[in-house]
């Protein structure tokens, strides 16, 4: 068995500083340190983290996201005027982000191309209605996203890309277990999936093939030309997204995920906006260890 790829070494050599460095600053030292490693997959990570980089500083193109996200964020509530719409934009940090490379670079280096989630907007919804008609409405928007983000002509430069395999899914005998004891569950799961044929290849479909954590999601994701930057938009219920953050999901993934980023000695990290102290994350505000919010908007209330 061929041994699973580690950067480890370099992480912690671009990160432990006696003197306050920036969060760019960091990315160059560690991308300086897997380039001189001089071997396949460390190249590949670090091309991937200069990806990465780009994005999350780039002011202009974030700026555009988020007035373009607004925007469909108050058309969608003129069209669904009873639902209750939640909005939220994030930045990917990096202790998320980098393993991340990491596990995919040890299925295939070159499953890094797989990764479209830098940047993401999530439409939370919730509403008086019973979980079917709601499943029914994520699709209902997921459908409109798509639609809206391809042919909108002030958006033409928004295209559309064809979804990755799904992961870690449920089992057909547990899909069916679920839906034979719906009284037993805390998660509804729809028979046939509500996605317009033409749109299929696109949405990676959580809701009908849900995790083995119980997570269920919609995804698609858009590449912005020219620049080729990646950004992914996510549809759930209210209680998808409890289950995501809170519950079950978010517990298992804890549990499972064996990211380099746990075995840190985070009292050496000098980072400016980002402070550990006494073995407690005081702040985060460069983007290291928590997601960078970049839009936030609720009707909820």
């Amino acid at each position: 068995m061929a041994k699973e790829y580690s950067s480890f070494k370099a992480l912690t050599s671009a990160i432990y500083t006696e003197m306050e460095i920036t969060l760019a600053e960091f990315l160059r030292r560690y991308q300086k340190e897997l380039y001189e490693k001089n071997d396949f997959n460390s190249i590949m990570h670090a091309k991937r983290l200069k990806q990465y980089q780009n994005e999350i500083f780039d002011e202009e193109y974030i700026s555009e996201l988020q007035m373009y996200f607004i925007d469909t964020y108050y058309r969608l509530k003129k069209e669904y005027p009873k639902l209750q719409i939640k909005l939220k934009g994030r930045i990917k940090s990096v202790e998320s982000f980098d393993p991340k490379v990491v596990a995919k670079i040890n299925k295939n280096a070159f499953a890094v191309e797989e990764i479209h989630d830098t940047l993401a907007f999530r439409f939370i919804i919730n509403g008086n209605y019973p979980k079917n008609q709601l499943v029914n409405l994520c699709y209902d928007i997921m459908n409109t996203l798509i639609q809206q983000t391809t042919l909108d002509l002030d958006r033409s430069s928004y295209t559309p890309g064809k979804a990755d395999s799904l992961s870690n899914t449920m089992s057909d005998e547990e899909i069916t277990e679920i839906r034979n004891n719906p009284d037993n569950s805390d998660i509804f799961i729809p028979v046939k999936s509500k996605i317009k044929p033409q749109f299929q290849d696109l949405v990676k479909d959580y809701i009908i093939h849900p995790k083995t954590n119980l997570y269920q999601s919609l995804h698609t994701y858009f590449t912005r030309q020219p620049g080729g930057q990646d950004f992914e938009i996510q549809v759930r219920t209210h209680d998808m997204d409890v289950n995501s953050e809170i519950g079950n999901a978010n517990w298992n993934q804890y549990k499972e995920k064996k990211y380099q980023a746990n075995k840190l000695d985070r009292e050496k990290i000098h980072l400016k906006n980002y402070k550990f102290e006494n073995g407690i994350l005081r702040y985060d505000y460069c983007g290291f260890q928590k997601h960078r919010e970049i839009l936030l908007l609720d009707n909820s209330y």
